[in-house]
């Protein structure tokens, strides 16, 4: 069971991936550029992510599922994958980490979604005790970070 309460990047130690891994990749990787599809994606390259994750920690992950946070809010909808640090594959529980991928490659419309799913991860840890940095692939080249007061670009700019 997932015992620390707080995580920061300095306790992750790497791993080394399989060797059906590195393999299954090569193959997804070529077949992924030439059918270039949004459906392609996750199902040749994110699929088998996770299932190389779960080879090393012990997670649940959930693809589309409905992920409720505060309705009044605006925090409801189906993200593209929620992993949990469990193995109960029936519900969802804390800590959680969301994704989410670029819809037909634009990825300037999915920033709002994004954004909203960092969100809702932060509130759903936060309210089981669980303070988990929440940060992102910057759509401009960099990383963002979701704090309370607001968001956080690479250069320290902040915007509510």
């Amino acid at each position: 069971m997932f015992a620390p309460k707080s995580v920061t990047i300095s306790n992750i130690e790497p791993v080394e991936v399989t060797q059906w891994f590195i393999d299954t990749m090569k193959m997804a990787y070529t077949r992924v550029i030439r059918i270039n599809t949004e459906s392609s994606r996750p199902a040749l390259i994110v699929d088998h992510v996770l299932m190389e994750l779960n080879q090393h920690v012990n997670i649940s992950f959930f693809l589309e599922n409905t992920f409720n946070v505060d309705s009044s809010k605006g925090l409801t909808g189906n993200p593209d994958g929620i992993i949990t640090n469990n193995d109960n594959q029936l519900y969802i529980t804390s800590p959680v980490v969301v994704f989410a991928s670029a819809k037909k490659s634009d990825l300037g419309s999915g920033f709002a979604q994004c954004i909203a799913e960092m969100e809702a991860a932060r509130r759903f840890n936060e309210k089981e005790g669980n303070n988990i940095p929440t940060s992102s692939t910057d759509f401009i080249g960099g990383y963002s970070r979701l704090t309370p007061s607001g968001l956080i670009n690479p250069k320290g700019v902040k915007r509510k």
